[in-house]
């Protein structure tokens, strides 16, 4: 028997190795982690800082003065633009051995903004709601006393 010599075997090829994912390919990503950051990250921030606003002192400020004012607002993305005589009132409080005052603004629901009506007679029959000389309280803000928020409510009111 005679042998015959063997071929030699087919080599086999060296797989290619797997190409990196660009940075491109994790774009996918980005919708989540935005939507995450609207939804959850920035109303969570908000209800922080209302949380601390609980822990400012309390303080009794008087109200010095109410305004009625016309305000023109503009077309803002799909809500229509709107005019209307709009409520505040201006108070003082407290600090330190002085007075700092701030601006309550109306918070009654309308049609066109919280505190804001479309006819003058309504906005003045509203402004009576809080008399020159009532008292409403506030918290301060102790690092930054000209910022003050009506007491429990987290409405903003700086000057």
């Amino acid at each position: 028997m005679t042998s015959e010599p063997k071929a030699p075997s087919p080599s086999r090829s060296v797989s290619a190795q797997p190409k990196p994912v660009p940075w491109w390919g994790f774009a996918f990503l980005l919708i989540p982690i935005g939507m995450s950051a609207m939804f959850c990250w920035l109303p969570g921030e908000r209800l922080w800082a209302e949380q601390l606003a609980q822990t400012w002192p309390v303080a009794d400020a008087t109200i010095i003065s109410s305004q009625v004012t016309f305000r023109n607002q503009p077309r803002v993305g799909k809500r229509s633009p709107w005019t209307g005589w709009c409520v505040s009132w201006n108070y003082a409080y407290p600090w330190k051995g002085g007075q700092i005052g701030g601006t309550l603004q109306d918070s009654t629901p309308s049609t066109l903004s919280a505190g804001c009506f479309s006819y003058r007679e309504s906005a003045e029959r509203q402004a009576t709601r809080r008399t020159v000389g009532s008292v409403v309280r506030v918290r301060i803000d102790p690092s930054d006393p000209w910022v003050s928020t009506t007491a429990p409510a987290g409405r903003r009111a700086s000057m």
